[in-house]
């Protein structure tokens, strides 16, 4: 990801989302200080010589927006190294995400070939190597917190160590709010299973699931219960913290003049969750993008380069790994994780429809599709061949770094290159009028 992202000029790509979220996010980061009483403003409003109205950006947590201004804060005077310092900083999580999913698969398929295998082409996709720098909690940042506390998931079920995954969960809060998803599936289906369990106990039956194996599930049934449901109480409420937080201090910032619905952070939030939508989202439409997606995150992007994202062949393609995903599920013996995993891109994606129609980057949450079918996939060569699960591995490191050599191509070329060259002279115009300003 380093080798192919590491061009200090290519910022610009004429594609929806990439270009104008990375400077928008850029501009919240570096409006995150103390002289701004930490509102993260991105758009100013008004006629020049008069009053300018400013638009906070408090609908996501802090922690993503500090660290990309820690590492830009080297570089104030130098815009077009700020943008590649954030750049770098969205290629190491997007590494780091990478590399959580690979030590929590390698656990869950007992197989180091089996997971580097899996991640190796999940992160092949056209969505992971466009977006992979792209400056925007949303995407790098979400994506590593998610798989962090899945692998946070996977250790607290193999080992029973509870408090790494209150810790993980946390600090992937602070980093974006796809975590939530990931939480509220591995809740609901944990406490399911156990309520199942508990059912079958008292008939007199055999306990439904994988037999007792470890820590967690060494646990008595009540106290499993209570771990699953503390860890979604703790998480919910340290969501709401942060969320408090940033609506308390966009609402003070104002001297309380404006109404809690008028912020401008609280009518994002009821917009993306469809409580006051600016547009009607169609089911039938949205859920076949969805598959769609789904389709092209499953396609590694140096074999598919030429997919049509919106041809009917990758929707029913889409339906078709989505389908095989579920029934390698229903064989999986420590089916629980990444069933929470697959389930969390829907448990993000429908509620929030809103906004997940009008981003593709969204895409990028169903990654525990591709993950499980590639893991069983290479799983069931490692039963016909001893030497399957290496050469696969070695094929799917030579597929990525083909799909990453070809994607850096992608929308760079000299008109391209023109409008980049223009748009930054036009910033740093801007830059040098509003120094030490906001």
């Amino acid at each position: 990801m380093f080798l192919f992202g590491n061009d200090r000029d290519r910022f610009y790509r004429p594609r929806p989302h990439h270009d104008w979220l990375s400077s928008a996010h850029l501009t919240v980061a570096v409006n995150l200080s103390p002289a701004h009483d930490f509102l993260m403003f991105y758009r100013l409003s008004g006629r020049y010589g008069e009053d300018y109205s400013y638009q906070p950006y408090n609908r996501f947590p802090v922690g993503g927006y500090a660290l990309i201004s820690l590492a830009t804060l080297p570089f104030r005077d130098d815009l077009s190294a700020q943008l590649h310092a954030a750049r770098m900083l969205m290629l190491a999580f997007f590494a780091g995400a990478a590399v959580a999913a690979y030590f929590a698969t390698s656990r869950l398929w007992s197989g180091r070939w089996i997971a580097l295998t899996a991640v190796l082409l999940s992160f092949s996709s056209y969505y992971c190597l466009y977006y992979n720098d792209m400056v925007a909690p949303e995407t790098g940042m979400s994506l590593f917190g998610v798989l962090l506390t899945f692998h946070g998931i996977v250790v607290f079920l193999a080992e029973g160590r509870f408090r790494q995954l209150l810790v993980k969960a946390c600090a992937a809060l602070l980093l974006g709010w796809h975590v939530l998803a990931l939480i509220l599936a591995f809740v609901a289906l944990g406490m399911a299973r156990e309520i199942v369990r508990n059912r079958s106990t008292v008939r007199g039956q055999e306990a439904i699931g994988p037999p007792v194996e470890s820590p967690a599930a060494l646990l008595p049934r009540g106290e499993r219960s209570r771990r699953y449901l503390t860890f979604g109480v703790v998480s919910l409420l340290f969501a709401a913290t942060i969320l408090t937080f940033n609506f308390v201090n966009e609402y003070a910032s104002d001297d309380g003049g404006t109404a809690w619905t008028d912020l401008s952070s609280v009518r994002s939030m009821l917009k993306r969750t469809g409580l006051s939508p600016q547009r009607v989202v169609v089911w039938s439409p949205f859920l076949q993008e969805e598959f769609r997606r789904i389709g092209r995150l499953s396609m590694p992007f140096a074999l598919f380069a030429d997919a049509d994202p919106a041809g009917s062949s990758l929707l029913r393609f889409g339906v078709a790994v989505t389908v095989a995903c579920l029934v390698c599920l229903a064989f999986f013996r420590s089916w629980l994780p990444s069933a929470a995993l697959v389930a969390s891109g829907f448990c993000w994606s429908l509620p929030m429809r809103h906004n997940t129609a009008m981003h593709e980057y969204e895409g990028l949450f169903y990654v525990g599709v591709p993950l499980v079918v590639f893991a069983a996939g290479t799983s069931l060569a490692s039963r016909l061949s001893r030497r399957g699960p290496a050469c696969l591995a070695g094929a799917a490191l030579l597929v990525f770094v083909l799909s990453a050599a070809e994607m850096s191509r992608v929308g760079y070329d000299a008109e391209a290159a023109g409008v980049q060259e223009a748009l930054m002279a036009d910033f740093e115009v801007i830059r040098r009028m509003t120094e030490g300003a906001r």
